[in-house]
């Protein structure tokens, strides 16, 4: 579950701006993630990345794809494309966030299982980073509509910016307790 709108999350993963800045496993060398999306039914992606001093390079083709919603894409490594499975990723809006279901099916044989396995243990950076990710947009965003409430009503009573105070506080003691 993320603290953040379908719109966000589903952006996170449709935006190769945004993919890269979370996407891979936990030894991922930070600026080596690239990521080419033509975000329609039957477009492709490529995502890329070094990790360990290894080039890594997965991709497919988008089955499906309804915006904020749900995407269903396949998946195989570049080394070995004729070993394809297949991912689901759902987004239903859930308590002021979203419920993040990702199914990976369909492995061609037990090999291919395991390696994708490795990949998404709990070293993983990405569910993890993708939280933090869409948590600091939703705190700059927050703080951006705070400025301009200043800006509109220059003459604010005390109490107001107290009750801004209050809020910024909060939210600093969530991003703490996340982490």
């Amino acid at each position: 579950r993320f603290n953040a709108a379908p719109e966000k999350v589903y952006a996170a993963w449709a935006d190769p701006q945004r993919l890269v800045q979370w996407f891979g496993p936990g030894s991922v060398e930070e600026g080596s993630v690239k990521a080419d999306i033509d975000l329609r039914v039957g477009g492709r992606y490529r995502i890329s990345f070094n990790a360990n001093g290894t080039y890594n390079e997965v991709g497919g083709v988008y089955r499906e794809v309804v915006p904020n919603q749900r995407l269903v894409f396949s998946w195989a490594w570049h080394s070995t494309p004729e070993r394809e499975s297949l991912v689901t990723i759902s987004m239903k809006p859930e308590g002021g966030g979203t419920l993040l279901t990702f199914v990976h099916e369909q492995f061609a044989d037990a090999e291919l299982l395991l390696r994708v396995m490795r990949f998404q243990t709990p070293k993983v950076r990405g569910p993890e980073r993708l939280d933090q990710r869409l948590d600091d947009a939703g705190h700059a965003e927050r703080e951006q509509k705070r400025v301009q409430r200043r800006e509109r009503e220059p003459d604010h009573q005390p109490m107001q910016r107290a009750t801004e105070r209050e809020e910024r506080r909060h939210d600093d003691r969530e991003r703490r307790e996340r982490v």
